[in-house]
């Protein structure tokens, strides 16, 4: 099975579109209202696009499909995870049960230009599996992978990553290239009906996670406030 970039945010970035405002719709009943706005994140944010419908398998190449060093038992893992993060194209029965905000960050620097935050809310059954789905593979690939991006060698360790919000499963995922580090911080919580994943890629673990806490904290507690204005 060709994963989609599961381990990349060019997956949680496509595919984006424009959803229709939700206005004062209800978050526990419209996924979309449960959304956070640029201005209710930690930090300057802009919003780049929102939409409802799940990535599907092979939207984009995942450049581990040919990493070096991944046992059998890691790429099902893998290919299990990938399960979690796609699906069919949702009908008008249940646009209300998928969206997807994908941010990036206003910050001027260089080491910030491909700093991209992804916050998806959904159904609690789908984030119950991607949780499971994602202490597998934290369990399986604990060796180190190698790949390359373009001429580039890449050397990739995935780990798991604790938080501070309840309940919380979270992984890492390292890329070395001769030295110059980047990160991939992927974390799931579930609260009642539904289930709350933010991602983000940067060059700093502990800024990733504490943005992600504080997402997360923040798109719980809409979830379980009076009705607002979406993000889109």
């Amino acid at each position: 099975m060709r994963r989609a970039s599961i381990l990349l945010a060019a997956a949680l970035l496509a595919p984006l579109g424009a959803c229709g405002a939700t206005g004062g719709a209800n978050p526990e009943s419209d996924a979309r209202a449960a959304l956070l706005r640029p201005g209710d994140i930690p930090g300057s944010w802009s919003l780049v696009g929102t939409t409802d419908r799940r990535p599907q398998v092979g939207d984009t190449a995942d450049p581990l499909d040919d990493a070096k060093g991944a046992t059998q038992t890691c790429r099902s893992a893998l290919d299990a995870l990938e399960v979690t993060t796609t699906g069919p194209a949702p009908t008008s029965a249940d646009r209300t049960a998928f969206a997807r905000a994908v941010y990036r960050s206003n910050r001027a620097t260089p080491s910030a230009d491909d700093r991209d935050l992804t916050l998806t809310v959904e159904d609690a059954r789908t984030a119950s599996d991607r949780a499971a789905a994602v202490m597998a593979v934290t369990s399986a690939c604990a060796k180190p992978l190698t790949t390359r991006a373009g001429t580039q060698r890449l050397v990739v360790r995935i780990a798991p990553t604790s938080y501070s919000t309840p309940g919380a499963t979270g992984y890492t995922v390292a890329y070395d290239a001769d030295g110059l580090k980047h990160y991939f911080d992927m974390v799931v919580v579930v609260s009642g009906t539904r289930g709350v994943t933010a991602s983000i890629t940067g060059p700093d673990r502990p800024a990733n996670r504490r943005l992600l806490d504080a997402v997360t904290t923040r798109t719980l507690t809409r979830l379980g406030a009076p009705a607002g204005p979406s993000a889109t």
